[in-house]
């Protein structure tokens, strides 16, 4: 009497299946799976350089606003420091969320954003002043 139940493709599994993957079709299935991989794979790299270039493009725009770095960051104090350099990676490390810095500081995301806003206010006089020697027409 024959077994109940879904029979079983194949009790060898270097027989037949094997055979299969040697033909035209069964390597058009290898391609492809491969292929599926590789595309995921790229797309997992794609991701990262988009990240990375979303990481200098708001260090540039950081840079390009305030010149130097140094001279900007003096005029604040070392909470407003440490929440402007981590919100826009200049540490060298990918950029931290408001929620990544309001851990270390044992503060909320929201509370971050109104320092970094804070931050940004104080700031503003020294963006005019680069501004403003940039166009000596002004």
């Amino acid at each position: 009497m024959a077994k109940r139940g879904r029979p079983q493709k194949y009790d060898d599994p270097y027989g037949k299946q094997k055979a299969y993957f040697e033909t035209s079709k069964g390597k058009a299935a290898i391609n492809r799976y491969e292929a599926s991989d590789k595309r995921k794979e790229n797309k997992k790299n794609w991701k990262h350089r988009q990240k990375l270039k979303a990481l200098s493009d708001r260090r540039q725009r950081f840079i390009d606003t305030y010149g130097d770095i140094e001279a900007a960051l003096k005029l604040l104090d070392k909470r407003e420091c440490f929440v402007v350099i981590h919100l826009n990676g200049l540490d060298g490390n990918p950029p931290m969320t408001l929620d990544e810095i309001g851990v270390e500081l044992f503060l909320t995301g929201s509370r971050i954003q109104q320092i970094y806003k804070d931050a940004e206010k104080k700031l503003i006089p020294l963006k005019k002043a680069i501004d403003s020697d940039a166009d000596p027409e002004k």
